[in-house]
């Protein structure tokens, strides 16, 4: 959804008032991206079972990833059976540095108490994943499978950090 057809592209994308639906890694690729008071829909499998990840950054070392905020995740799917996230090193690339922040967003209990896990090898504790004042059944405190962004870290994970003087336009 957020990629590009070659890893020297490099897209850049935001999202309003939008609903996003699915199951697998359904929000993934390198644009740096943000999806600002929409509605994340989680969705069971094709054989009706409740198991997913939302987001699969690929994000390049240098750039920002995703940022999901001011929204909410729900679906009618089984209490804690969804990942938040995890790392997408396209192509097994060790250089690219996922990144996925979600923030001031309502967390249903269908997210794992341990939100983001591990890809191919490659630990989310080793990229950039983080969570901050998230609400819900579904939302949890700092520890050592749940990171938190302190006060001073959220002032530079905001929509105007990543749209960094761009002003998208309708189209």
């Amino acid at each position: 959804m957020l990629d590009t057809a070659s890893k020297a592209t490099l897209g850049r994308v935001y999202m309003k008032d939008s609903t996003v639906i699915g199951n697998v890694d359904f929000i993934f690729g390198r644009a740096t991206a943000v999806i600002d008071t929409s509605v994340i829909t989680l969705k069971k499998r094709w054989d009706g079972s409740s198991a997913g990840y939302v987001a699969a950054p690929s994000t390049a070392a240098d750039r920002k990833g995703f940022l999901i905020t001011g929204s909410t995740v729900n679906g009618d799917v089984s209490a804690s059976t969804f990942h938040l996230g995890r790392p997408w090193h396209a192509g097994g690339d060790a250089s690219l540095d996922p990144m996925a922040t979600i923030r001031d967003t309502e967390l249903s209990s269908a997210v794992r108490s341990a939100p983001w896990t591990d890809m191919s090898g490659f630990s989310w504790k080793d990229d950039r994943f983080a969570e901050y004042e998230n609400t819900g059944p579904g939302s949890g405190s700092a520890g050592s499978d749940r990171s938190q962004l302190t006060d001073s870290q959220a002032t530079e994970q905001e929509t105007a950090d990543w749209l960094a003087g761009w002003t998208p336009s309708a189209s």
